[in-house]
């Protein structure tokens, strides 16, 4: 028997051994006394979300000797965290990134990331310190993993103009849906509204009336759940596309030097086809009247909202215009069909407006482009100009300013 008497601190920890008899039989003991007593804690959030990645915390009250904390998720090692003088390493032998581990400069706390469970139901989390050379210590949790509702849009995403759309949206999953949030409608990155849907059990069906330009975008339905404390939502978007005639969103005026008629349009499908014609003859380029035609950023409403988007711009310069009273008109025409615009001009000299949508301009044009190119930007006279563009009717696209029908069979587009 060894009796080892005094003051017994931690400068007496380690293997002790003893030998005896004539065959040196050995035996020995691990000595480990504490200046104070030692825990271990491992928190983190016991409830979570699918997929949803998730911060471990190993905390001791005492300095780790070996600095090393390894981590095991359902009894498999995951990662280990090694405090060196360079920073904090994983073992994946590389620094630990604020964002994926870190390491305390006191060898006390631990963290690291965890980046989601793929599956629901309960996991176990444990990490493992050496507190000294021979004393291990532990501590573990438990998270339950639950997921979100899982939700599927069921809807036709091409809806021919005037016909009528229903969006439905159906969630299921382990938890019963508590709410439906009302749909949300954008364009482009536009926010243009939100509709409530009708609810049927776990699903939300959304109707949209007699399609047109204005309802094309994005459809995203929400919708979400609670346990305990955890809201568990879930999003899923549906693309509504709308193939309509083309339309004339904005018409310009240019009086001098030279007359020029200018149109915006927007279209989907594009149009194939862009015809002028004076006074029901067709124009086409000449030493008399130059045309143009190319894309252009423009902007529109959509339900009340201004937004931007990618159209078209036609120009027709007549260049050897007499005064008088004379009808230009311009056939634009898609796969779906054509639409109509026209003007009615009169004398130069005079003053007259012939439709609400019509600007006109008595500007001095010293520069003008009819290269047939795609541009970015309106023409160079209209744009920072205008006032709010007003989209048209789509009464008036069959219409003069004056009130009476276009009629199209004097037309030949070739």
């Amino acid at each position: 028997m060894f009796d080892l008497r005094g003051l017994k601190d931690e400068s007496v920890n380690g293997k002790w051994s003893c030998h005896h008899g004539t065959n040196v039989e050995t035996a020995s003991a691990n000595v480990s006394i504490l200046d104070k007593k030692v825990y271990l804690r491992l928190t983190g959030p016991t409830l979570i979300k699918m997929s949803e990645p998730v911060w471990l915390k190993c905390v001791s009250n005492k300095p780790m000797n070996t600095k090393l904390v390894r981590f095991y998720v359902n009894n498999k090692l995951y990662n280990t965290l090694t405090k060196r003088d360079s920073g904090c390493h994983s073992s994946f032998n590389y620094i630990c990134r604020p964002n994926t581990c870190q390491c305390s400069a006191d060898g006390k706390t631990y963290l690291i990331k965890y980046g989601g469970f793929e599956s629901g139901g309960i996991f176990s989390i444990e990490c493992k310190v050496d507190i000294h050379t021979f004393l291990e210590m532990s501590d573990c949790m438990m998270i339950k993993v639950t997921e979100s509702p899982i939700l599927e849009i069921m809807s036709t995403a091409v809806c021919s103009q005037s016909a009528d759309i229903k969006l439905s949206c159906n969630a299921s999953g382990e938890l019963p849906v508590l709410h439906f949030r009302h749909w949300k409608h954008s364009f482009n990155g536009y926010v243009i509204r939100y509709l409530e849907g009708k609810r049927i059990a776990n699903t939300s069906i959304l109707y949209l009336d007699k399609c047109n330009y204005e309802d094309e975008g994005d459809y995203i339905c929400s919708a979400w759940t609670r346990i305990e404390n955890v809201v568990l939502s879930k999003n899923v978007s549906s693309k509504v596309a709308i193939k309509g005639l083309p339309i004339v969103t904005e018409k310009y005026i240019f009086k001098e030097p030279l007359l020029k008629l200018s149109v915006q349009i927007y279209a989907e499908p594009h149009p194939v086809n862009v015809s002028w014609f004076v006074e029901n003859v067709q124009i086409t380029n000449s030493t008399s009247h130059l045309l143009a035609f190319s894309k252009t950023l423009m902007e529109r409403k959509q339900h009340g909202k201004l937004i931007k988007t990618i159209g078209f711009l036609a120009n027709l310069t007549s260049k050897n215009f007499v005064n008088g009273r004379k009808t230009f008109c311009i056939l634009v025409q898609n796969e779906i069909g054509n639409a109509s615009e026209h003007f009615v001009i009169g004398d130069l000299e005079k003053e007259e407006v012939t439709g609400s949508n019509v600007h006109q301009y008595d500007i001095p044009e010293t520069n003008l482009n009819y290269e047939d190119t795609e541009s970015t930007q309106n023409d160079d006279h209209a744009t920072g100009q205008l006032n709010e563009y007003e989209e048209i009717d789509k009464e008036e696209l069959h219409e003069s300013e004056d009130g009476y029908e276009i009629v199209h069979d004097y037309m030949e587009v070739l």
